[in-house]
């Protein structure tokens, strides 16, 4: 549901259907989940929201070879950038 609401741009709904996820979805999804939950945060420019999904959740641990790494890694860069915490973009 969340994908859905996300091709639409119905960013609120799909947030909220993505937080709902984490707590149902099997462990194997968390990584997936977590994405969509940060860029649905990043699109909606919610900058701050998508930094605390990245570094309180398992995003960081991703392999640097995992399918998305590249805009996961533009994502956070231009939310530390955004939220003015250069030092942590580099």
């Amino acid at each position: 549901l969340g994908l859905r609401f996300a091709r639409e741009f119905d960013l609120y709904r799909a947030i909220t259907c993505y937080k709902r996820a984490l707590f149902i979805a099997p462990p194997c999804k968390t990584f997936e989940i977590q994405y969509h939950l940060l860029e649905a945060y990043y699109l909606g420019n919610k900058y701050q929201d998508a930094i605390e999904i990245y570094e309180c959740g398992s995003l960081g641990q991703i392999q640097m070879d995992s399918p998305g790494i590249n805009e996961l890694l533009l994502m956070i860069y231009d939310s530390y950038r955004k939220t003015n915490q250069c030092g942590k973009a580099e």
